[in-house]
């Protein structure tokens, strides 16, 4: 059952943006030659892997970086959730850190992150820690990047969890703050039973617009999971609009 975005989810995610917003301002104010951004955005769904984490229903999200010039990061992102749980998770929050750089044009990345959900019960087991390694690299013509994640027990304790992603941009020549994007992913999971769901494949095409410091995206995803015989709700075809505000 599709539900609105709770009051109360768009009040605590405003906040959290609310709270660095004026440090974040000017990078020349923060010290240890380090500097910070952030964003906020609002879309029709937040789809994490293809499956919906907001009841198929709008979400508000957040975040805030801090990186330094050696490449070192920590941030903190949210998203308002709705997982059909009885009104248990409202907010997730991911706490960050990792590294990233650049040798000879490929770009490097590590990082490890662990997601919360204030207020669900802990006999829900939704809390994970996820590991994640990227490599990428812009042929000009396509802007390519792999990743892999695995976490030790995954969402709703459902075990060990890997991930595997392959991606890409393409620059419109005719329209240069335009770009069309695309990815397909694989998802392995130790106890399906738990999770609820069995591995599966899932995609994306999609396109992303800048227009007066303001980020539009659209993006068109599908799973290979069956309704309702290996997926309740929440994994079939879908298209996301959404609109950010980077600072």
């Amino acid at each position: 059952m599709k539900r609105s975005l709770s009051f109360g989810a768009i009040l605590s995610v405003s906040a959290f943006v609310a709270s660095f917003s004026m440090n974040s301002a000017s990078a020349q104010d923060v010290p240890w030659d380090a500097q910070y951004q952030g964003y906020v955005a609002l879309s029709t769904d937040y789809a994490h892997r293809g499956i919906s984490r907001a009841d198929e229903s709008f979400a508000l999200q957040a975040g805030v970086e801090l990186e330094h010039n050696s490449g070192l990061y920590g941030g903190v992102d949210a998203s308002s959730v709705d997982f059909n749980d009885s009104d248990e998770a409202k907010i997730e929050l991911d706490v960050g850190a990792g590294y990233r750089g650049v040798y000879e044009n490929v770009r490097y990345e590590g990082d490890l992150s662990y997601y919360m959900y204030p207020g669900a019960n802990d006999s829900l087991d939704y809390d994970y820690a996820e590991l994640s390694a990227k490599v990428g690299y812009d042929f000009d013509v396509v802007d390519t990047e792999a990743s892999i994640s695995y976490s030790p027990d995954y969402l709703k304790g459902s075990g060990s969890a890997q991930y595997y992603k392959l991606g890409a941009e393409v620059p419109i020549d005719a329209w240069p703050n335009l770009k069309a994007t695309g990815h397909v992913g694989y998802q392995v999971i130790d106890d399906e039973r738990n999770f609820g769901v069995p591995d599966y494949t899932e995609w994306s095409l999609g396109a992303e617009y800048s227009y007066y410091g303001l980020d539009f995206t659209g993006e068109y995803s599908d799973t290979d999971l069956d309704e309702p015989s290996e997926c309740v709700d929440g994994c079939d075809a879908r298209l996301v609009l959404g609109v950010s505000k980077s600072f």
